[in-house]
């Protein structure tokens, strides 16, 4: 029997599954460099006990469907500063968002006044007055 540790990375989209990551080392065989790897498994969660973040353990059954083979078996460490993160009202997520990057125009005129700079300060360096 299988038993593996991961996050849960999706819930809520399905009934009664889970999206579990589950993250291991791996040294490469040339480089000898430590490696993360990840991978990706529906499990079911009957209890929809699951949230996203938590530290779950999950074990191999009987598969409930092409995809779906793991069972949750424990939910380890819960993380419920994520959900609420998430809770946060759609209006104050768009306006924190707008405010911290700048539109595209903004960009464009900053570009271009350093461009100009860039180039009166190259003249000024070969002598030309403008």
């Amino acid at each position: 029997m299988t038993i593996l540790k991961g996050v849960v990375t999706k819930c809520g989209v399905m009934n009664k599954t889970v999206t579990v990551t589950v993250s291991r080392k791996v040294t490469h065989p040339i480089l000898l460099k430590e490696l993360t790897k990840h991978k990706k498994y529906l499990v079911h969660d009957e209890t929809e006990q699951a949230k996203l973040s938590d530290h779950v353990t999950i074990k191999l059954g009987k598969p409930m469907s092409k995809r779906k083979s793991f069972h949750l078996q424990s939910v380890d460490s819960l993380d419920r500063s994520a959900q609420a993160d998430l809770s946060q009202s759609p209006e104050h997520v768009a306006h924190t968002s707008s405010a911290s990057i700048p539109s595209s125009q903004a960009v464009h005129k900053a570009l271009l006044e350093q461009r100009e700079k860039r180039e009166k300060e190259a003249l000024q360096k070969l002598g030309v007055k403008l």
